[in-house]
């Protein structure tokens, strides 16, 4: 995957390709942003099959190594785009993605082997992660974006904290971040030309009703369909939000 991506990243993105005469920059830009956007989500959504692939066969190491090469798959892309987000975004932008992907992929391991509260801890480095990266790359206050995040979190909150016992300190921190990553996600979206900037939004709405999954299953009860369910929101939050910075930034 890390190799393809690199290979294909480096023919399509306009600054790896030297050999390109100029009017082609110029005159389709968004065919090449769209080429790129579309090879991204080809490899992973494919990789996200394998993960499933090996869940069905029921190997845990299978299951423990699959599971963050999605987002590893994201990060390899953003690195290699590291320089049009840079200089769009600024640099901390781009290390505060890093630090949201990194930390995903470790907490995806870390969870997969249920070590349920280092997984919280790492997933809560990656949401101050993206927290920051939208925050620098906004710097608006946008009071009224949290009204909405509250009316969709609140709810969650009351229905857990009952169930949370030794936990509940760091459950509700982590839903706090959580809460925030939504409030700062839409405040990026706002601070942008519409178009791929606003995919944070969805994206972070995704990753907190894929929280949501893991909390109800974990604290409330188990229900069917639960590791779909948990993982295809929580893939599709991290790439529209992968998206939504390093897109809107060619």
């Amino acid at each position: 995957f890390f190799l393809l991506t690199a290979r294909a990243a480096s023919v399509m993105s306009p600054s790896k390709s030297p050999a390109a005469p100029p009017f082609v920059r110029q005159t389709e830009p968004a065919a090449q942003v769209d080429a790129a956007v579309v090879f991204l989500l080809t490899t992973f959504f494919g990789a996200t099959g394998c993960y499933f692939v090996t869940m069905a066969a029921g190997s845990l190491v299978l299951q423990g190594l699959a599971k963050p090469v999605p987002v590893l798959v994201l990060l390899a892309w953003a690195w290699l785009r590291r320089g049009e987000v840079c200089q769009c975004h600024g640099v901390w932008v781009f290390y505060a993605l890093v630090v949201a992907l990194v930390f995903g992929a470790i907490g995806d391991v870390l969870l997969e082997f249920d070590l349920f509260v280092l997984g919280l801890l790492s997933f809560l480095v990656g949401h101050t992660g993206y927290s920051v990266g939208f925050t620098l790359g906004s710097r608006v206050v946008m009071a009224l974006q949290l009204i909405p995040v509250l009316v969709l979190a609140i709810p969650l909150i009351v229905l857990l904290v009952p169930h949370l016992g030794d936990l509940l300190i760091p459950v509700v921190a982590y839903m706090a971040v959580s809460v925030a990553v939504c409030w700062r996600a839409a405040a990026w979206a706002a601070s942008h030309p519409p178009g791929w900037a606003t995919l944070a939004v969805p994206g972070a709405v995704a990753f907190l009703i894929s929280d949501a999954f893991i909390g109800v299953h974990k604290f409330v009860g188990p229900f069917p369909g639960r590791d779909v369910a948990v993982m295809t929101t929580y893939w599709l939050g991290q790439a529209l939000m992968t998206i939504s910075i390093v897109v809107s930034a060619v």
